[in-house]
This record gives C-alpha cells, sequence and structure tokens, in this order.
C-alpha cells in the first residue's frame, strides 16, 4: 500500500475533482517560545480561510519515508521543509537557544489539506498532527527536517474519517442535505451537481485524489 507521505505528494498533481481548485498542503509549525509558523506548499500565499486574515507563507515542504517497527507499527517520519534564503535558520537558532534554557518543549506540528476552491471553508479536507522529536539544518543548509512522532495520532481516531476515493462518508443533514436520497458515490454527487445542486460536488465527502481502495494515516 503507498504511504501516506506518496499519497501527499501524488495528490499535489492529481486533481481528479470535477472542478477549478487543486489540493494544496499547510503546514502549521507551533514552536514552543510561542512562535507559529503557516506554510503552503503553493507558488504563491495562501489565505485560508478566506477573509480571516490568516497568510499561509508559499515554502517548499515534504515528507520522508516512514519509519517501520518489526511489527509494522508506524514509529517516525521525517519532514523536510525549504530553507532558502534562509527562511527558517532564524527560527531553528531560536527554538535551540529556548530548550537550552528550558528543556525540550516539542514542537506541535499540523498538516492539512484544502482545496483552492473551499478556501471560504474553515474546516480542512483532511488533517495530520505530530510533535516533534528533533530538528535539524544540515549543510548545504537548503533543508530544514523535522523527525515526526506519531504518539499523538496513536491516542485517537485519526485522521477524521477514512479516506476513500469514490464514496461520501457524510451522513448528517448539517454536512450535506441530500443525504437522504444519495447513494454517496461520486458519480451520485455529480448528478446532484449537474441537475439541482450546482457546485455540491466541491463538497463531496469523499477524496478522488486517492488510489482505488482507502487510505488510513
Amino acid at each position: 500500500m503507498p504511504t501516506v507521505q506518496e499519497h501527499l505528494a501524488r495528490a499535489h498533481e492529481r486533481c481528479a475533482l470535477a472542478s477549478d481548485g487543486v489540493y494544496l498542503f499547510l503546514l502549521e509549525l507551533q514552536l514552543p517560545t510561542g512562535t507559529v509558523l503557516r506554510l503552503a506548499r503553493n507558488t504563491e500565499d495562501v489565505e485560508w480561510p478566506t477573509g480571516s486574515g490568516q497568510v499561509w507563507q508559499a515554502l517548499a515542504f515534504d515528507l520522508d519515508d516512514i519509519d517501520e517497527s518489526s511489527r509494522n507499527e508506524v514509529r517516525q517520519l521525517t519532514l523536510k521543509v525549504g530553507n532558502g534564503s534562509n527562511a527558517l535558520l532564524a527560527y531553528l537558532e531560536e527554538l535551540e537557544e529556548w530548550r537550552k534554557l528550558n528543556g525540550r518543549d516539542a514542537c506541535r506540528i499540523i498538516l492539512r489539506c484544502v482545496n483552492s476552491a473551499l478556501l471560504a471553508q474553515t474546516e480542512p479536507l483532511n488533517e495530520w498532527e505530530f510533535e516533534d522529536e528533533g530538528a535539524s539544518l544540515p549543510a548545504p543548509m537548503d533543508w530544514a527536517f523535522f523527525r515526526l512522532g506519531v504518539d499523538r495520532t496513536h491516542a485517537r481516531a485519526w485522521p477524521r474519517r477514512r479516506i476513500l476515493r469514490d464514496y461520501c462518508s457524510w451522513e448528517r443533514p448539517e454536512e450535506c442535505p441530500h443525504v437522504a436520497n444519495c447513494n454517496r458515490t461520486l458519480a451520485r454527487c455529480r448528478e446532484i451537481d449537474a441537475t439541482i445542486d450546482p457546485g455540491r460536488v466541491l463538497r463531496f465527502g469523499g477524496f478522488p485524489i486517492v488510489e482505488r481502495g482507502g487510505l488510513y494515516a
């Protein structure tokens, strides 16, 4: 089965949903110093939610391979963030000095997936939360690396729902007003979009960007 980071990379390239929107990944780094960095894997800055004044700075980032134990339990993955123009250097120095004085409190790291056509929505399409187990900026300092532990995700059901390609997970009328007369498929959602509720397919409760089958993060 493809790993989480492979799905994230492919999702940025594949916008299979019938809309003008693209899938964007937003990264929030909450340092124990109180500094919060908001980054968008995009070619330009992103305001999300629209009208909030909260701007996510365009900067490259990616997830490397997941380390697994002998029982195939996910132990750790590595996040790398671009350090062009030394964008992260000052923040990592700030973090190192803070930890020397206060001890090693973890950074809280949140990865979110949103659609560019739905930026007014305050809830992301999906969300993953981690704590760092170490940060480094090795030569030639093109990338900063964060080792991410996933213990926070083991204590609860995460992500919020299973990621299915062609099946909608909405169950309540407040999530979708058509749940009573819908078979929860992408094809049916497109029919509703084309006949009685234009734009409804943009709010489809599945994830056409992933491959067939399901994904658990």
